[in-house]
């Protein structure tokens, strides 16, 4: 089996867009989460999948606690760059 030329390229563009995609989200998401550090009101746990950051107060000393489940890592470039998240 041989690929042309164009499927050869086709299959690069995607590849190059995907690896880009990966890394925007990457990048989104180490911002996301150095500017959470500097939460200092309430408690804020986000979970992505096995990881889990906690923000902010003790939970126990908290007057307003929230969770985030991350389902998506779209979500982080979604936060970052103002898109719509539901």
């Amino acid at each position: 089996m041989s690929i042309s030329m164009s499927q050869q390229e086709t299959l690069t563009s995607s590849l190059k867009k995907k690896n880009r995609a990966k890394w925007v989200a990457g990048f989104a998401k180490s911002q996301i989460l150095s500017h959470l550090q500097h939460l200092t009101s309430g408690s804020l746990k986000l979970k992505d999948g096995d990881e889990v950051h906690n923000f902010g107060q003790d939970a126990a000393e908290a007057v307003i606690n929230a969770t985030i489940q991350v389902h998506d890592a779209r979500f982080y470039g979604e936060i970052a760059f103002g898109g719509s998240i539901g």
